[in-house]
């Protein structure tokens, strides 16, 4: 009994007194102090960055899909139409970083990381498209039509490589779990 000391917040003392609690998979988990940590099975349990850590990638996605909202509203400001699938994509590689990081399983982490790449690989190229047409930059005239799709070419081949990594891993030779 008694309160908790100083070191360990009251949310987690039941946890630590009760010496077990069960975890989302329904297994027992032995909680404790080691070096001034909360421990689970050796682990440090790492809760409020996490939580602060997912809490600013959802507030991202929310204000990535408001951008991209205001910006198809302004369809006659140059560079408006690739501005707004900028932020789309960025809105999708921040959920999808939340995601990562809130689910535990390997196999849908991999898959969640492999959709993370559908809002990652274009964004340069979205970026190059806002700025030369925000700036009012031309392009070669005979070449502009080859040059915007050969754009694309980088962004589908990292997708294409992606998808298809368990075959050749040209794109993560390893995958394992790293505990920080």
């Amino acid at each position: 009994g008694g309160p908790p000391p100083a070191s360990i917040p009251a949310l987690f003392w039941e946890c630590i007194r009760s010496d077990s609690h069960l975890s989302s998979t329904g297994d027992r988990v032995r909680l404790r102090l080691q070096h001034g940590k909360l421990c689970a099975d050796n682990e440090a349990l790492v809760l409020w960055p996490t939580s602060v850590h997912v809490a600013a990638l959802f507030a991202s996605t929310a204000l990535s899909i408001w951008s991209a909202v205001i910006a198809r509203t302004r369809r006659a400001v140059p560079g408006s139409a690739a501005f707004s699938w900028m932020m789309m994509a960025v809105a999708l590689w921040s959920f999808t970083s939340a995601m990562h990081t809130v689910v535990g399983d390997r196999e849908a982490r991999i898959v969640i990381a492999k959709v993370q790449y559908l809002g990652v690989a274009p964004i340069g190229v979205l970026w190059l498209l806002f700025t030369s047409q925000y700036s009012r930059a031309a392009w070669p005239i005979t070449l502009d039509r080859p040059l915007r799709i050969a754009m694309w070419i980088v962004p589908a081949l990292t997708y294409l490589f992606v998808l298809t990594n368990e075959e050749h891993q040209l794109h993560w030779s390893a995958i394992q779990s790293l505990h920080t």
